[in-house]
């Protein structure tokens, strides 16, 4: 009776957590051909979390994964996307884990952005820059 409620309710809208169990079972990890897009996150910002639960239930039916991962536990996430020397403390990432390229978000972490970024890469924009090394420990 529970599946049925949950199947007729439609596709769940989640944001999980990108741990080293998921990149290992194939979660954005180098076989997985779907985009995944990343939240680098290092702490708490309410505001990012509500914008990246509103994007998770907009694009809930799309065939994409939407994950957060804290860089002040895995700082090395940040060397594997070459981001180790910016500025910023978050960033928000698409990336295609089979050809290993993705695409560094550069603007506000809110939803009218977010948003705008993922229908870019969505509708074909290019991934620009190249994973550091193949394997990411996480």
């Amino acid at each position: 009776k529970t599946i049925a409620i949950r199947k007729q309710s439609g596709p769940q809208a989640t944001f999980k957590e990108w741990s080293r169990d998921r990149y290992e079972d194939g979660d954005c990890g180098p076989g997985d051909s779907q985009i995944c897009f990343l939240w680098f996150k290092a702490g708490k910002d309410a505001k990012v979390e509500e914008a990246t639960r509103q994007l998770a239930h907009k694009y809930r039916t799309d065939p994409i994964k939407l994950m957060w991962v804290n860089v002040e536990l895995s700082p090395q996430v940040l060397e594997a996307f070459n981001l180790e020397h910016s500025d910023a403390s978050d960033f928000f990432v698409a990336f295609r884990p089979k050809r290993q390229r993705f695409k560094v978000h550069e603007g506000e972490l809110n939803f009218a952005e977010l948003d705008s970024f993922v229908d870019g890469v969505l509708s074909g924009g290019p991934m620009t820059s190249r994973l550091k090394q193949p394997r990411i420990e996480l």
